[in-house]
């Protein structure tokens, strides 16, 4: 353990890359998640939900750091600098990045998956469409590959109400984020950690598309030896 540029010590490193851990950590001692990691490097508190991060993003993080295996873990670390500054008021980049993540992993879930994913993916869709006043394709080609998954989720979603936005960014893009990392966790027709990690390389490239302005970011873990 070595001493930080903020005071204290610093989450454990090897060779200049930390070692992340499941779940959150109470100090640098215990160890550090993704996110946790993120904020130390950005000078926050100690905190897993960081400022320095769209809360989103930060969700997709956490959850990709906690479904990939340990031995799997450590690739992540390199991402970390990336989140930094990764930060907008637009509620239209929740259902963008629901969107992202989800076409990414929804052709290599298992069926039933697939049938919740696809109801994710139209229902961002739709709120692109919304908040963005125009229609919005990018999804189709996934969703014309999964023919069984988006018959039952028209009828499924016809019986539905459309959620409202707050409801949408409190609790419904959270939990579609959290619902394509479990899937892809389980996906037999992948490698899972492989599929994790490009979601969450895909997540950021979606906020850093979406953050023209961006705070500016540390460029290495290791410089925080």
């Amino acid at each position: 353990m070595s001493r930080g540029r903020f005071g204290g010590s610093t989450p454990y490193l090897t060779d200049g890359v930390p070692v992340l851990s499941v779940g959150s950590h109470r100090n640098p001692r215990d160890g550090a998640c993704f996110m946790e990691y993120a904020g130390y490097l950005a000078g926050e508190p100690w905190s897993d939900h960081p400022r320095c991060t769209h809360p989103l993003l930060a969700h997709l993080a956490r959850a990709v750091n906690d479904r990939t295996s340990d031995a799997g873990r450590g690739a992540l670390a390199p991402m970390i600098p990336s989140v930094i500054g990764l930060t907008s008021d637009d509620p239209a980049v929740h259902p963008r990045l629901v969107a992202r993540v989800v076409r990414t992993a929804l052709p290599l879930v298992a069926r039933q998956d697939q049938m919740v994913l696809a109801v994710a993916l139209i229902r961002a869709q739709q709120m692109i469409a919304e908040l963005e006043d125009g229609s919005d394709d990018s999804s189709r080609r996934v969703l014309d590959e999964s023919p069984l998954a988006t018959g039952w989720v028209a009828s499924f979603l016809r019986r539905r109400a459309r959620p409202r936005l707050a409801t949408y960014l409190r609790r419904a893009a959270p939990n579609s984020i959290s619902a394509a990392t479990y899937a892809a966790s389980e996906t037999t027709h992948a490698a899972p950690d492989d599929l994790l990690r490009q979601m969450l390389a895909n997540g950021i490239e979606t906020l850093t598309q979406l953050t023209p302005e961006r705070s500016a970011a540390p460029t290495s873990v290791a410089s925080t030896q």
